[in-house]
């Protein structure tokens, strides 16, 4: 059959669904191997509405700016098109999908052992020039890992000196390019396990720069799919039943302090993005064997990035989590183990500020508050140190 393809796992066949003319599945034909199956997506009870927004959820959301000129520059017409087209291949898992009888391998197609083009780079940092020939550029820009890349920030894989790496871009304030490096220099002096952020200008303009987080063979598997292996208990909070999960698949009850560190770092920076697609663990693609919770990324929301400055000291007692609780206090409840603020650099974060913002991006004004804001969070939390005590109330 002409729309009928094979989502596969390296070279394991997985499942065989069919495709109508917008991309999109509309029958699971056959499951040739349920233990491969991406983790999260449970048989009995898989449908085609799961499927689709798995497999559609790793390409660029619709919402991103520059969409439209990447479609034109791949000649297609949606997303969907533009990620079948692709093979759903990516550089953070090892799944693709190609037609039935296309024969193809992971060996001759993966970008860990294959090139991919690094031209029009403009494109997919939001620099489109206006003008492209699309019919010169379609087999060049294809099949590469920045069509399946999901998060409504500009991005794209780039190579320097044999090392893929990603450059991500910033919305209007262009503050998300400096928080990633900031909170990269703190977790390094707290010896918090993360993927290293740094500057990268392209155009005069900033983007963050960060090493990609795995080694070939290597795959990342979102917080969100962890959560849903295994049904939640309703006398189970949202980060006991993550943990339980993540147990279960083999890693050790120490993860607890992690993930306990993360809760608060994001805490002390003011990080309303932690969503379940900011963290995660890693497993290895052929044994299925879990390795360890994946390092900390994507810091860019941090330091009170989406709130207007005025609204930022009021932000105190009710700023809001995307993780395991709704407010960041109510967040850092679920911490026992509050160690981390012993640490002889924990107070370092607003002289790390002072140093990276670009006051041509960060006025003055909005620089001093956000230190301000953010010395408070910390003092506030080093004062009260609950190591012998519980915490009852926000900071006032």
């Amino acid at each position: 059959m002409e729309n009928e393809y094979i989502i596969m796992h390296l070279d394991h066949p997985v499942m065989s669904v069919l495709l109508n003319d917008k991309y999109k599945i509309y029958s699971i034909q056959k499951i040739y191997n349920k233990e491969r199956l991406f983790p999260g997506l449970e048989t009995p009870g898989l449908d085609n509405d799961t499927l689709n927004n798995w497999l559609f959820s790793r390409g660029i959301p619709a919402k991103r700016n520059e969409l439209e000129d990447i479609l034109q520059i791949n000649n297609v017409s949606s997303r969907e098109e533009l990620i079948i087209k692709n093979y759903g291949l990516g550089l953070t898992d090892n799944y693709w999908i190609q037609k039935e009888h296309e024969n193809l391998h992971w060996k001759n197609i993966n970008f860990w052992e294959n090139k991919f083009t690094q031209e029009k780079e403009d494109i997919y940092l939001g620099q489109a020039p206006g003008n492209f020939d699309t019919q010169e550029n379609i087999e060049n820009n294809l099949i590469t890992p920045n069509n399946v890349s999901s998060g409504m920030l500009p991005k794209k894989w780039k190579e320097f000196d044999g090392k893929l790496y990603m450059i991500k871009g910033a919305d209007i304030t262009y503050q998300e390019p400096f928080n990633e490096q900031i909170i990269s220099q703190y977790l390094h002096a707290l010896s918090i396990p993360h993927v290293p952020y740094e500057l990268y200008w392209h155009k005069e303009l900033p983007y963050s720069k960060c090493p990609i987080m795995l080694q070939k063979g290597e795959e990342l598997i979102h917080a969100s799919y962890i959560h849903n292996i295994n049904k939640q208990d309703n006398n189970t909070s949202n980060f006991e039943h993550y943990i339980r999960q993540c147990v279960s698949l083999g890693l050790p009850n120490e993860i607890r302090k992690e993930l306990e560190n993360m809760i608060l770092v994001d805490y002390l920076s003011a990080n309303t993005d932690r969503h379940y697609s900011n963290f995660g663990i890693i497993r290895d693609s052929e044994t299925l064997r879990i390795k360890q919770l994946a390092p900390l990324y994507d810091h860019g929301a941090a330091m009170y990035t989406k709130y207007p400055t005025r609204l930022i000291p009021a932000s105190l007692q009710t700023l809001r989590c995307r993780s395991f609780r709704n407010t960041q206090w109510d967040n850092i409840k679920l911490v026992k183990d509050f160690s981390l603020l012993e640490n002889k650099d924990i107070l370092i974060l607003p002289d790390l500020i002072q140093k990276a913002y670009n006051e041509e991006y960060v006025d003055k004004n909005r620089k001093n508050v956000i230190i301000d804001s953010v010395y408070k969070r910390i003092l506030d939390a080093v004062q009260r140190n609950p190591l012998s005590k519980n915490i009852h109330s926000p900071p006032a």
